[in-house]
């Protein structure tokens, strides 16, 4: 049932591939909701009849058909080295959604630890161009900006708050191309790609063993870097 939901996402997301990066971002994120919730849709859709049950053969004719001399076939599934119970697969999936949760849930830990130890703050004239383009983004909360100790890409942390995150090398950088990097990570901020990407890593801790479930939150990360691109144009 997931796969299927995924590969009819691909399907239409390739359709769409002259569309518009944001409209292919929505088909991704609606087909990882779709996939979290199948189960509960499930369980309120309409239930297939049961089939009526062979009538079961009354016990006397077996004890008297049956020689005394063969033993119980349920013996034989006590033995070691059969396969593996549902009970077993059941604890492998458990160990294996509790150990990737856990990874995501470490990996936000150290993009809010980042913020704290690994920035400072930055130039007042970067809060100043920030906070001219969240008002014509129309972003209306005002973001923060903070320089790298040390040089990297222009990326948005923080464990609560978003905060824009700029190299020391932006300093020497020309004002529109400083002011393209604000746009992009702005315009994250304002398409609350931050929320949206929890709920496709719970996704993968879910179906961690699904590899098509990985293959969507790659797609919507792709078309969000995209769809930012586009803010940046437009701008």
């Amino acid at each position: 049932r997931t796969s299927a939901i995924l590969l009819a996402a691909w399907s239409v997301a390739a359709l769409l591939r002259r569309a518009a990066p944001s409209t292919r971002h929505l088909v991704w994120h609606i087909s990882i909701v779709i996939v979290l919730l199948a189960p509960a849709i499930m369980a309120l859709g309409i239930k297939v009849p049961i089939v009526p049950a062979v009538p079961e053969v009354p016990k006397g004719i077996v004890l008297d058909v049956v020689p005394r001399s063969i033993e119980p076939v349920t013996q034989q599934n006590d033995a070691p080295g059969t396969t593996a119970t549902p009970g077993t697969l059941g604890t492998v999936g458990m160990a294996g959604a509790i150990a990737v949760l856990s990874w995501f849930q470490f990996c936000w830990a150290l993009s809010g630890l980042s913020v704290w130890r690994g920035s400072r703050p930055a130039p007042e004239s970067w809060n100043n161009e920030a906070r001219v383009i969240c008002r014509r983004i129309g972003l209306k909360a005002p973001v923060a900006v903070r320089q790298l100790l040390k040089d990297g890409t222009p990326h948005v942390a923080g464990l609560i708050s978003s905060v824009v995150m700029l190299p020391p090398s932006a300093a020497g950088w020309a004002i529109g191309a400083r002011q393209a990097a604000l746009v992009h990570e702005l315009t994250h901020i304002k398409r609350a790609d931050r929320r949206t990407q929890p709920i496709a890593q719970l996704a993968c801790a879910i179906y961690w063993f699904n590899p098509l479930v990985w293959f969507a939150p790659a797609g919507l990360a792709r078309e969000r870097e995209r769809a930012c691109d586009d803010e940046v144009l437009r701008f």
